[in-house]
Order: structure tokens, then C-alpha cells, then sequence
């Protein structure tokens, strides 16, 4: 059945008859009596049981009017939710963090998310990876933290805060004295790296 005849029945009900329901839809009784005529002789039965002033629907028009209450509140929920989802008030957003250190920053992010927009729920995915961005590129995240603004047009990047390396010591160290330290420093010592590939921790890049 077309979209155009749930929307007939509907109108007829909620009008009362087919004149009031021409001004409503904004069309000829002439043509609301030929929809309502052809509507009927497709489905092989009648719809409304005609009166002077009052139109009645018969039991199968009964399941036809709440079969159209259905439809259209469906159609109205749905593109309201596309409303939603096209201002960005609505849906879900995929969050991860390149380093483990990166996601003492998402409780507040998510807290405040959930304040400003509530109807958007936030997925976040905890096994930190060196792949985000590639997860960004395939559209397998919405948004990741990482160490390096990335080289893709395709993506925009906002710098958030900036972490300050600490260097935790014995106090008998050689470099225990000095009042700051910088890469070359570190130059002929040893690094001990937990993550992998090398390539992609940005102590070891830079």
C-alpha cells in the first residue's frame, strides 16, 4: 500500500469525513474520492462505512488506522532523530587513546559530554593501540588521543594538554644535580620500552 493512502485514512478518521479531510490535505473531494475508491478496490474490501455527516471505519479499517498511527510516528521519530544526529546532538561517539597514560584524561571528557549532550553515548575503547589512526581513516574511532598531530588532510586535530616527562631517580645519580634535562642526556644510556613496534612511541622517535 502507497505511503498516500495510510495518509487518507488516517485524515478521514481524524476528520470525520472526506469533506473535512479535502481542506485538510489540501485537495479536491473529487480526488480524495478517487484515492479512497481505487485504496478499496485493491485491497478488495471496504475501509469506512459511509455516513451523511460521520464516517465510520469497519474492522479492517480499525487495523489499517492503527497500522497508519504506527507508520507515522515511526517516520516522524526517525527523521527526528536524523534532525538530531545531523545538528550532533544525537548518537554515539567511538573514543580511544594512542598510550595507556592518555586515558586518565577521558572521565572528565565523558563527564562533561554527558552533561552537554545527553542523548550521545560515548564508546570507549580501552586496549590502547599504536593504530588509531588508521582506525580513524577506516572509520572504526570518532576521536583518539595521540602523541603526534597527524600528516592526513583527511583528518583535523586539536591540541588538549601537554604532558611534562618526569625522570624519578636515586639522589647518588650523576644526573641527580641538574637543575633540567634534555634528550642528549640520555644519550648512552639504556631505554627500556614496553610497547611496540619502536616506530610508533614517540619517547623512542624523539
Amino acid at each position: 500500500m502507497e505511503l498516500k493512502y495510510f495518509k487518507l485514512i488516517k485524515s478521514i478518521q481524524e476528520e470525520g469525513n472526506i469533506a473535512n479531510s479535502a481542506d485538510h490535505l489540501f485537495l479536491t473531494q473529487s480526488a480524495l474520492s478517487h484515492q479512497l475508491r481505487e485504496m478499496e478496490d485493491r485491497l478488495g474490501f471496504k475501509v469506512f462505512n459511509r455516513g451523511r455527516n460521520k464516517w465510520q471505519l469497519t474492522k479492517e479499517g480499525e487495523e489499517l488506522y492503527k497500522i497508519a498511527n504506527q507508520l507515522f510516528n515511526t517516520l516522524d521519530e526517525g527523521f527526528n532523530n536524523i534532525k538530531q544526529i545531523k545538528e550532533g546532538a544525537k548518537g554515539s561517539l567511538k573514543v580511544s587513546a594512542e598510550c595507556q597514560s592518555f586515558f586518565h584524561g577521558l572521565p572528565a571528557f565523558i563527564q562533561k559530554m554527558g552533561i552537554l549532550y545527553p542523548e550521545i553515548s560515548i564508546d570507549l575503547s580501552l586496549g590502547a593501540t599504536h593504530q588509531t589512526i588508521s582506525q580513524l581513516l577506516s572509520k572504526e574511532l570518532d576521536m583518539t588521543i595521540v602523541t603526534t598531530e597527524p600528516a592526513s588532510e583527511l583528518l583535523d586535530s586539536t591540541k588538549v594538554f601537554e604532558d611534562e616527562i618526569k625522570v624519578v631517580m636515586h639522589n647518588e645519580h650523576p644526573l641527580a644535580d641538574r637543575p633540567f634535562l634534555d634528550a642528549s642526556d640520555f644519550s648512552d644510556l639504556n631505554l627500556l620500552i614496553n610497547s611496540f613496534p619502536h616506530e610508533n612511541v614517540s619517547v623512542f622517535e624523539q
